[in-house]
């Protein structure tokens, strides 16, 4: 799992198969390839913040995504999985139009503590996908 928050670049985005209004996204973290589920306001080579899964959001980014009380944990303000219509996420993306995001940031850098972002081992919950369910 990832402890840190790092600029990724979107290198491929595919149609959810069963829902119009969202889509994958795929970029490479540490040279793996990753994929979260979007809503489809995001393009191919945009950049934006890989928030992982355990990450515990501020306020202030969270409310910038609209995920201000939605997040999981105690304070709902926990990066948790979501299966979003069949697909799981596991993580958040931040694009770069958000006000918390830095231009001059670059392609792998680790932005964790710009932005505010924590992590707490004991307030993460990780799906088992091993049953594909």
């Amino acid at each position: 799992m990832y402890r840190y928050c790092p600029v990724v670049r979107i290198y491929q985005i595919d149609k959810h198969p069963d829902a119009d209004r969202l889509q994958l996204i795929k970029f490479k973290v540490d040279g793996t390839w990753l994929q979260l589920v979007t809503g489809i306001h995001y393009a191919l080579n945009q950049y934006g913040i890989f928030i992982p899964l355990g990450a515990v959001v501020p306020d202030k980014l969270a409310e910038e995504m609209e995920l201000l009380g939605k997040l999981g944990g105690y304070n709902k303000n926990v990066v948790e999985a979501l299966q979003k219509r069949g697909i799981w996420s596991n993580g958040l993306f931040y694009g770069q139009e958000g006000p918390s995001f830095n231009p001059k940031w670059q392609e792998g850098q680790d932005v964790t503590e710009e932005i505010g972002v924590s992590f707490d081992e004991s307030r993460v919950a990780v799906p088992d996908l091993s049953s594909g369910n």
